[in-house]
């Protein structure tokens, strides 16, 4: 899976709530996040806004800028203004060499009100659907133009957070609207993140890495709490530390060849939560999420080359010519173990079936198991998406020349094969 790894600011320092980590200076929270193995920082609200300024900073700590929040109002004003209001933003993504735009519309929003339960978020009617998702794709247009795709931030509080608002938003905007996939508030939200990673994995183009505490989570819920409220008391952690599983969700993007970053995000109390312990932490859950998602492959190439170089054992003379039957089977027995076991992968993960279950088609686009990006995806270890990226392994030429390798030493063997 060829991805990058960054982290989110909140770590250090809260923009919601600046008292948290406010005497923290940018250059701790830069250091550390380097310090931590990260390769890019999200912005936050003690980064410089002029490119200039901000890549010489980010330059001396070796990282990248890897996107920004946005606040978008399309429920209270016209596309032609949202882009105005965004150009300043926009303008500095696209100088920092970044992809994507984290966006959220936060119009009647109360995840930054301590006094407002999380329930009491702003709903859409049927009406204002239509006309927030044609808003949404003229501005995701317009960013596609600057080179920038818009990453839409289902959010508590907001009018988007569930899973189902997730599938019509998706519904009812076009294909330059992106979606971030935000595991921990998905699951805030009652969703599961592995079911939307495989419904809209075509359209997810940057991925929040941010963990749940279940037992927290019950809590907060019962109590009707505020978002703010729900972050004090720790519903939030990095991965590894809480319940989502990270692997299995970012499995069923494998398929839709996602190669973007994933980013370490947990809005924690830094007085409770070490930020440099707690960044170390989330790195090393992201990582073993990556290596849990790639390690049934190495077992498979296992089998396979060790099936194919057991003939040349046999035929090098290195045990009696009756046991070299018995290589032999066993070198097939590999052979055959390491084939199935790649077939059965492949349909478990790489080609996931979609829930079609009260969705429009117009949701499922890009899930068709004949999609050759796929295949090409599965068989050369590319980014479907970016053409140009150097292949983190190549399956298929491995497969090739073991299989080579395991003709000739088994004619080597038995020269009657």
């Amino acid at each position: 899976m060829a991805v990058r790894v960054g982290i989110n600011p909140l770590t250090w320092t809260n923009d919601d709530m600046p008292e948290l980590g406010g005497e923290t200076p940018l250059e701790t929270c830069l250091a550390e996040a380097k310090e931590a193995g990260f390769e890019g920082v999200e912005m936050g609200h003690k980064f410089p806004r002029h490119a200039d300024e901000l890549r010489s900073i980010l330059a001396h700590h070796g990282l990248d800028l890897v996107s920004g929040w946005y606040s978008a109002q399309l429920l209270e004003r016209a596309a032609d203004d949202e882009i105005e209001a965004v150009a300043d933003h926009l303008e500095l993504l696209a100088e920092m060499g970044c992809r994507t735009m984290v966006f959220a519309e936060v119009t009647g929003c109360v995840h930054g009100d301590h006094g407002t339960p999380v329930s009491r978020r702003p709903r859409l009617s049927d009406d204002q659907w239509t006309d927030f998702g044609e808003r949404l794709t003229v501005v995701a247009e317009h960013l596609v133009k600057r080179g920038i795709k818009m990453a839409y931030h289902h959010h508590m509080g907001t009018v988007v957070e569930t899973e189902e608002e997730i599938d019509r938003l998706m519904a009812v905007t076009g294909d330059a609207v992106g979606l971030l996939l935000d595991a921990g508030h998905l699951v805030y939200a009652g969703g599961d993140p592995v079911t939307v990673a495989r419904r809209h994995g075509r359209r997810i183009n940057h991925v929040h890495c941010k963990d749940i505490r279940p037992d927290v989570l019950k809590q907060v819920r019962a109590a009707d709490k505020s978002f703010l409220d729900s972050v004090l008391d720790g519903v939030f952690t990095v991965p590894g530390d809480g319940g989502v599983p990270f692997a299995e969700m970012l499995g069923a993007l494998v398929p839709h060849g996602y190669g973007g970053w994933l980013v370490v995000e947990a809005e924690q109390d830094p007085a409770k939560a070490h930020p440099l312990t707690y960044a170390r932490k989330g790195h090393a859950g992201v990582l073993a999420a990556v290596v849990m998602l790639d390690s049934p492959y190495h077992a498979i190439y296992a089998a396979l080359l060790a099936g194919f170089c057991l003939p040349w054992v046999a035929a090098e003379g290195v045990v009696r010519e009756r046991w070299r039957r018995v290589l032999l089977a066993a070198a097939a027995a590999a052979v055959v173990a390491g084939i199935a076991g790649g077939l059965i992968l492949h349909v478990y993960r790489f080609l996931p079936t979609a829930d079609t279950t009260g969705l429009d088609a117009s949701v499922l686009r890009g899930t068709n198991a004949t999609d050759p990006n796929l295949w090409r995806a599965y068989l050369l270890g590319v980014d479907a998406r970016d053409p140009t990226r150097v292949p983190t392994f190549l399956p298929l030429a491995f497969l090739l020349v073991t299989l080579g390798l395991g003709v000739a030493g088994g004619r080597r063997a038995l020269p009657w094969l």
